[in-house]
């Protein structure tokens, strides 16, 4: 191996174990506890010692799992809240395959969320209200179960290419994308637009 390969192969090292540190730092103080909802893996992460909190259920988007979402799982559970991820099915630990064709496959992981929900409501730790972040089809599976569930606060969309968000729900929505995230920049700007035709980026609308 030449030497310009070794030294990028050493650099790599580097950067992977400052990461790693960094991840491990960053877990620091927080109560981070695994379960099971029904076949569903979840995982809670709260600070130990605080007056009780909103929840807010976490989910991935197709491909990923929950550690994958764990830089907003620890932000959100050093700001104070109660954090459950979980993994869909056919993703991560969970020991079930996603079946079906899409709308199917979207029902199971509409049912999965409902579920966390609930759980998470349970826990003695949560003062009765919940809200959900998802990323990409996440950010789907997330607006369109708050579609129909009372119980639900805010819903944060990260990469988001839904269609199910509409001028009347979720009540509270935050759509956020990467800069280069064209299409999903669009659609947002789309939702927006619903409720008031003059929206742009980076405006609160309501």
């Amino acid at each position: 191996m030449s030497t310009l390969r070794w030294s990028a192969f050493i650099i790599s090292l580097v950067l992977i174990g400052l990461g790693i540190s960094a991840l491990e730092g960053a877990r620091g103080g927080l109560k981070v506890e695994d379960a099971q909802v029904g076949s569903t893996p979840v995982s809670v992460h709260r600070l130990p010692g605080q007056p009780s909190a909103p929840a807010v259920v976490v989910g991935h988007g197709i491909g990923a799992s929950r550690q994958v979402m764990e830089g907003y799982v620890l932000s959100l559970a050093h700001a104070g809240y109660v954090v459950v991820s979980l993994d869909f099915a056919g993703h991560g630990r969970h020991s079930d395959a996603l079946h079906g064709d899409a709308n199917q496959q979207a029902e199971t992981m509409i049912t999965q969320v409902k579920d966390v929900v609930t759980y998470a409501l349970g826990l003695p730790w949560v003062d009765g209200r919940v809200a959900l972040l998802g990323h990409a089809t996440g950010a789907d599976i997330m607006i369109q179960e708050a579609a129909d569930d009372p119980r639900i606060g805010p819903v944060i969309a990260l990469s988001s290419l839904s269609r199910a968000a509409t001028a009347q729900h979720p009540d509270m929505l935050l759509m956020i994308n990467g800069v280069w995230a064209d299409d999903q920049r669009a659609q947002s700007l789309r939702v927006l637009q619903q409720i008031n035709p003059a929206a742009s980026e980076g405006r609160t609308i309501g």
